[in-house]
């Protein structure tokens, strides 16, 4: 089936299908934190926030914050910054699907914008997630909240994934197609 695209198209349908990693990503988290905000704020946010089920050491537990107004404000500002990603996300594969047959150039400003969508999925994850749950507010200690960390480190490497390709993919985009608006 292949055999009858070019390696222009096939390279760049590998763009979008790899675009659709951050994006799909993001658009289920978000979905999923509006769809359950009630569950999570009370089985996952509050007690991330509060540090229970940790270890107790006060030199490390002054760090908790008791407050339910600041764990929606953090559980919204993560909700808003998922669905950027998928926006964003979004926005490069339109941008793709309507330069698909136009020069590298054209192509590849589309592509550009989805590895933005992967370096702010990779930072959504790997910062909130990973560094600040898991290490600030100590999710490792909590057994019913360590798995945060697992979930952190598995998103962020399909982003950083989805970004290295991507990077790739614009450098053998461009490569091939030395700017012909019609290249074949």
């Amino acid at each position: 089936m292949f055999a009858i695209f070019s390696e222009k198209y096939r390279l760049r349908a590998l763009a979008l299908l790899i675009t659709l990693i951050p994006s799909s990503m993001s658009i289920f988290s978000f979905l999923n934190n509006i769809s359950g905000w009630k569950g999570t704020m009370e089985h996952v946010i509050e007690p991330l926030l509060t540090m229970n089920n940790t270890h107790g050491n006060p030199l490390q537990t002054w760090r908790a914050i008791d407050s339910p107004l600041f764990a929606s404000v953090v559980y919204g500002s993560i909700t808003i910054l998922e669905g950027l990603v998928f926006v964003i996300g979004f926005i490069a594969i339109l941008k793709m699907l309507s330069a698909r047959k136009l020069s590298a150039v054209c192509f590849c400003q589309g592509l550009k914008i989805a590895k933005i969508a992967a370096i702010y999925a990779f930072f959504v994850w790997g910062f909130f997630f990973y560094a600040v749950a898991g290490d600030w507010f100590l999710a490792w200690q909590n057994p019913d909240l360590n798995s945060l960390r697992i979930d952190a480190v598995n998103y962020g490497a399909m982003a950083i994934m989805a970004l290295i390709s991507l990077h790739i993919l614009e450098k053998e985009i461009l490569d091939l197609d030395s700017g012909d608006i019609y290249q074949e």
